[in-house]
């Protein structure tokens, strides 16, 4: 993968908006997402992870926010997500606010009307008025499943020894060694 990874954990958490720490409670159907181009349109499904027990590390959370949030996890279906973590799973996540969905064009100077993309119901995969945050990193989001000595980086789909506690801004563990 061509990717800078990030400096360190607590520059990763300065350019979030929030960093928690908790579990997930589960994992549902999330917004669907329609890229179009001339002649061709496809549509994306993605999955929503709800977590639960949430600790505010860096940030705040938006005020409307309840005892939960909910992260989308980009495309997949819930199922999909739900055989690779098991709910209970302890999550540090870094966040910023997910897109709004209006209509973007790639180009929009050139041709509006060629290729965009936009989401098809912005307000689907969470309680109406919860916000929506996605990760503000490949390295932002990481998981340890139940008993693992192991942590995940299921966006850098890289794994590495150590303990989720060493994820936080404060913490050495900022992504899956590199070979």
């Amino acid at each position: 993968m061509d990717y800078d990874p990030i400096e360190s954990l607590a520059v990763l958490a300065g350019d979030s908006t929030v960093v928690i720490a908790g579990e997930i409670d589960r994992v549902q159907a999330g917004r669907d997402t329609t890229y179009s181009a001339p002649n061709e349109t496809s549509t994306t499904g993605s999955a929503v992870i709800v977590v639960r027990n949430v600790t505010v590390v860096s940030g705040e959370l938006n005020p409307a926010a309840d005892a939960s949030v909910y992260i989308e996890f980009g495309s997949g279906s819930p199922d999909q997500c739900t055989r690779i973590v098991p709910l209970g799973t302890a999550i540090v996540a870094y966040l910023n606010p997910a897109w709004d969905g209006a209509r973007s064009y790639v180009d929009e100077y050139l041709d509006p009307t060629s290729v965009y993309t936009e989401i098809e119901d912005p307000g689907a995969g969470r309680p109406s008025g919860q916000p929506l945050y996605q990760a503000s990193a490949l390295e932002g989001l990481v998981w340890q499943l139940p008993g693992s000595a192991e942590v995940v980086w299921p966006l850098h789909l890289g794994t590495g020894p150590g303990s989720i506690r060493d994820a936080l801004p404060d913490g050495t563990l900022a992504g899956p060694e590199r070979t």
